[in-house]
């Protein structure tokens, strides 16, 4: 049998293909995390039925603050360098031939540590029952109140999956693409602190060479076996500070 989380998901990725994405020429902006005062890449990315379309003029805003226009390149794909001055979740915008488009970038204190959330592992406690969905709400609230979380998406998409995020009653924050170790690899280098992952075996798994604390609902030897939400919420806010 299809479980709930099954159909809820192929319908709403059957709402999406038939939505305007699937009209013509699109313009994607790309959540990012960073650090006060270091300079951190934005990327943007032009599109034509599904189909990567370069030589587009991208105008980007943060905050309502132009930052200049961008050229994407053969493989649909532009880059802005920015340094942020101030912490908090900052808001992208991204225009291109009439089109538009938002994202997120989330600037850190240097000192701010982050949680990496697997958001197909959040998304599927918001739709198993009431018990599980008010249990993963308030674990990831009282986690983000010592932490900066970050969400990151296997194969729901990155730019997708963030509309997913209010809907279901979720705290707000950025979405990363999931590529295994490399995304907090990438993360690192940037100098940003990652405290732990929460997410399926295989993201523990992936993530099992840069990432010390891992937690999973399902049996895993690369991650720490948990029933509940607020499990990982006690044991990561009993941890002593680095």
């Amino acid at each position: 049998m299809i479980s709930r989380w099954l159909i809820g998901v192929a319908l709403s990725l059957e709402c999406f293909a038939v939505g305007p994405a699937a009209a013509g020429a699109q313009v994607v902006v790309f959540d990012q995390v960073g650090i006060v005062g270091v300079p951190v890449t934005l990327t943007v990315r032009t599109t034509r039925l599904f189909a990567d379309a370069g030589g587009r003029m991208v105008e980007l805003e943060l905050e309502s603050e132009p930052l200049g226009r961008v050229m994407t390149g053969g493989d649909g794909l532009g880059y802005r360098r920015v340094t942020p001055r101030r912490a908090g979740l900052l808001n992208l915008a991204a225009r291109a031939e009439g089109r538009q488009a938002s994202g997120r970038l989330l600037v850190l204190e240097p000192t701010e540590q982050v949680v990496l959330i697997e958001l197909e592992t959040a998304l599927k406690a918001t739709i198993w029952g009431a018990a599980e969905r008010d249990d993963c709400r308030s674990a990831l609230e009282s986690i983000g109140r010592r932490y900066r979380l970050v969400y990151v998406s296997r194969w729901l998409g990155a730019d997708f999956a963030r509309t997913r995020i209010a809907p279901a009653g979720l705290p707000e924050s950025v979405v990363l693409a999931w590529k295994g170790s490399a995304l907090p690899a990438s993360l690192q280098h940037q100098g940003v602190r990652i405290a732990a992952l929460v997410g399926s075996a295989a993201a523990a798994a992936a993530g099992r060479s840069r990432i010390g604390t891992r937690f999973t609902f399902e049996k895993s030897r690369d991650a720490v076996y948990v029933n509940r939400w607020s499990e990982i919420a006690d044991k990561l806010n009993s941890a002593a500070p680095p």
